[in-house]
């Protein structure tokens, strides 16, 4: 049998704070775009098929991985036999 990994409770509050931390309005856009599958047809309600956007952009998505990799002790994740 393979050892499981999955974040910790901890871990996943942390992360899911922090992208309402740094999340970019995006609702004038999503007004003015003709209704289609992102902005639910013209809702207001955002709809993206991987969730919520990291605000800081893609480039500073990489460098958080990269320097948590870096760290080499995979904090926020449990290992389960």
């Amino acid at each position: 049998m393979r050892p499981r990994l999955e974040p910790s409770r901890q871990s996943q509050d942390d992360w899911v704070h922090h992208i309402r931390e740094t999340t970019v309005d995006v609702s004038r856009v999503q007004r003015d775009c003709p209704p289609s599958y992102l902005n639910n047809e013209g809702s207001d309600k955002f709809r993206y098929y991987l969730g919520e956007f990291y605000g800081p952009g893609f480039a500073a998505f990489e460098k958080l991985l990269h320097d948590w990799r870096d760290e080499g002790n995979l904090q926020g994740l449990v290992v389960s036999p």
